[in-house]
């Protein structure tokens, strides 16, 4: 079974810059490739090893709907090597999310382009 047949939601690729932040650490860990109100996919330079429990900030380049930010707490499933040098995909299962969040999740990924939708 591959992430895409266990997958609920169709994730959409990321139309703005989005940083990802370890809020326990302070320290960046990569950015938002793909997102949904249960899950999202990051590129990084480091690998992240699976099975850790991580609270995130996404931090947003631009403020939507108010909001600078969002608060995840989130599951490390997996991680593999990109075809760019020293880049990791990781994907992250969502485990701990305000009911404002997913709503705020659900409005921003419904303004990006339905072309860019990943099964």
């Amino acid at each position: 079974m591959t992430d895409s047949d266990r997958r609920q939601l169709p994730r959409k690729v990321a139309s703005q810059h989005i940083q990802v932040e370890d809020i326990n650490t302070g320290r960046h860990l990569g950015e938002v490739v793909n997102l949904t109100s249960e899950g999202l996919m990051m590129i990084s330079s480091e690998p992240v090893e699976n099975n850790l429990v991580f609270q995130l900030n996404l931090k947003l380049r631009k403020p939507f709907r108010g909001q600078g930010h969002l608060n995840l707490g989130v599951e490390s499933l997996w991680c593999s090597a990109a075809n760019e040098a020293q880049r990791f995909w990781t994907g992250f299962r969502i485990i701990d999310v305000s009911l404002d969040s997913i709503e705020l999740i659900e409005s921003l990924i419904d303004t990006w382009e339905t072309d860019n939708t990943v099964h």
